[in-house]
């Protein structure tokens, strides 16, 4: 079975098993930033401090938007409470 089919509605069908094993030293890079994940979860391919700067970084890339996974990496030492 295709699995990089732009037919996928949401998400490549591993992105979140394929997500869970980007190590937390590569996490941690981007604590507090806007990132844009790879089509099949596996590895970030932009960031940015706020989404603005993100789309502009997607873009510069040559990106296509479509095709990545738009996200938010917490920063574990800032309460959001």
């Amino acid at each position: 079975m295709e699995t990089d089919s732009v037919d996928y509605k949401w998400t490549h069908p591993n992105f979140y098993e394929n997500r869970r094993h980007i190590s937390p030293e590569e996490q941690e890079k981007y604590a507090g930033r806007h990132v844009a994940f790879s089509w099949d979860g596996t590895h970030i391919v932009a960031s940015g401090a706020d989404f603005e700067e993100l789309d502009r970084n997607v873009t510069a890339a040559g990106l296509d938007p479509s095709r990545i996974v738009w996200g938010y990496m917490d920063d574990p030492n800032v309460s959001n409470l």
